[in-house]
């Protein structure tokens, strides 16, 4: 029995060393499998490879609105002191297959302008409840009676307009104000929004001005250079105050699925993150989470 014992005990440990091997390998293969993206200031908390690093536009007021019209869902975050508020809306967005139908057009904009009730000459005088146009004549609101209800949150079936149920439409109306961003996309950006907690000297920033077409080159180059690994050229981050009303146009967003896994990184620290699974792992769902 003591020489069964000393062979087989080894042979055991061997195994049980070589299964936790294999088994370490096929969580390294599914992990690079993960497709996440998480904004640029957060750059320095992850390990660079198997994530698509975002441009970040960071926000000064205390709302911003985001409109996925794949999802046909609008999002409201609002920052209350230190907390961040999250409410969900279901929405239908433009169908470009409907007599004078249009998409609604992607983009990052700001709420323009605001009332209770608009009246659209174009469309025979119909009623749009709770109006907060985005960019002229697109704007999120609500109809008079409930035949559209069914449709929200499901598909696409306004002329350009991101229809809302009025109920809906009064709780967002009644929590943004002008100059509040609106984030609209169809696949996901290559812009993140998220709120500045304080601004030490806004010479670090760059701030959206309300003309987008004297600042749309500096955001494509800006995406260029994410696209083309030479995150590290962007030096300055994106600001918008919550106050300026982008005029016509907006800015353009990109796509995060044409950033590339790799950066350039001048700072030869970052390229030192451990990167012991259990360590990476758990950073990553965090912030996958948070996303």
């Amino acid at each position: 029995m003591q020489i069964v014992n000393t062979f087989l005990i080894p042979i055991l440990l061997t195994f049980l060393l070589i299964f936790s091997m294999l088994n370490n390998m096929i969580g390294n293969t599914d992990f690079q499998k993960q497709n996440l993206s998480i904004p640029i200031d957060e750059l320095d908390m992850l390990p660079l490879q198997n994530i698509r690093i975002k441009d970040t536009v960071f926000v000064r007021g205390n709302s911003f609105v985001e409109i996925s019209l794949k999802e046909q869902l609008c999002r409201l975050y609002i920052r209350d002191s230190s907390d961040v508020k999250y409410f969900e809306y279901k929405i239908s967005s433009g169908n470009p297959n409907l007599p004078e139908g249009l998409e609604t057009t992607t983009g990052l904009f700001t709420v323009q302008t605001k009332t209770p009730l608009g009246i659209s000459r174009q469309f025979n005088n119909a009623e749009l409840h709770y109006w907060i146009g985005f960019n002229v004549n697109f704007g999120i609101h609500g109809l008079s009676g409930n035949s559209y209800y069914r449709i929200l949150g499901v598909k696409p079936s306004s002329h350009g307009c991101v229809r809302i149920s009025r109920e809906d439409g009064k709780a967002l109306y009644d929590k943004v104000k002008f100059g509040t961003p609106v984030l609209v996309y169809e696949n996901e950006p290559a812009i993140a929004l998220k709120f500045v907690d304080s601004i030490t000297s806004l010479s670090k920033y760059h701030l959206l001005p309300s003309d987008a077409r004297s600042f749309n080159n500096v955001m494509r180059h800006r995406r260029e250079n994410i696209y083309n690994g030479n995150l590290h050229s962007n030096n300055k981050k994106l600001l918008m105050d919550g106050e300026t009303i982008v005029r016509w146009g907006g800015y353009r967003i990109g796509i995060a699925s044409n950033i590339p896994y790799k950066q350039k990184i001048k700072n030869p620290q970052i390229d030192m993150i451990l990167l012991e699974d259990n360590i990476r792992v758990k950073l990553l769902e965090y912030h996958f989470e948070e996303l």
